[in-house]
């Protein structure tokens, strides 16, 4: 088993998958496999049953839909580096549709979380200002928090007051009175 997961550690990487979701395949796998052969199946020769199978005791020991579907990801991409490789004849996983994954809103913080998170970074040290700034950004501008990360100086207008935005893509967002002053100490 182990000789297979390095084989296919070594497919995915050539798909250039992050490192994260390189890590989850594997494991999701290593367990797939530990499963076939508790059950005394020949990954080589299992069925499209074999595998909703598979997926039913997931959901049975409560995995979650979302790690159900990455699971049969990593299981699709199994399938075809064996495929590739002449191991086995026919992909059993062609057929199996992706399960629905449900979209739940996000939870929103209340006006009194809001308040209290706005008011935390206390001090006039260059860390307290850096956070009042950045939290006044984010509460103004509903940017991501990854997007905040990767603003430059170059990226912000005090004296027009808005900032640019390159997240997946670029926008300009107009800033509020207590962010451009919380920027401006900043500054």
């Amino acid at each position: 088993m182990e000789e297979l997961l390095k084989e296919f550690n070594v497919f995915l990487k050539n798909k250039r998958l992050s490192e994260n979701t390189l890590e989850s395949y594997v494991r999701d796998i290593k367990n797939f496999l530990m499963y076939l052969e508790e059950n005394n199946l020949d990954y080589k020769n299992i069925k499209k049953s074999n595998i909703i199978a598979y997926f039913l005791n997931m959901q049975k020991r409560g995995r979650a839909t979302s790690s159900i579907s990455r699971s049969l990801a990593a299981i699709r991409s199994f399938y075809r580096m064996l495929y590739k490789k002449s191991l086995i004849q026919s992909d059993p996983t062609l057929e199996i549709e992706t399960p629905k994954i449900e979209k739940k809103l996000p939870s929103i913080l209340s006006l009194e979380e809001i308040e209290m998170l706005l008011a935390m970074p206390k001090g006039e040290d260059f860390k307290a200002i850096r956070d009042k700034a950045m939290l006044e950004v984010l509460y103004a501008s509903g940017i991501r928090v990854s997007e905040i990360i990767n603003l430059n100086v170059d990226d912000v207008n005090l004296k027009l007051g808005y900032l640019r935005c390159n997240g997946s893509k670029e926008r300009i967002i107009p800033l509020g009175k207590i962010a451009l002053q919380s920027l401006e100490k900043y500054r």
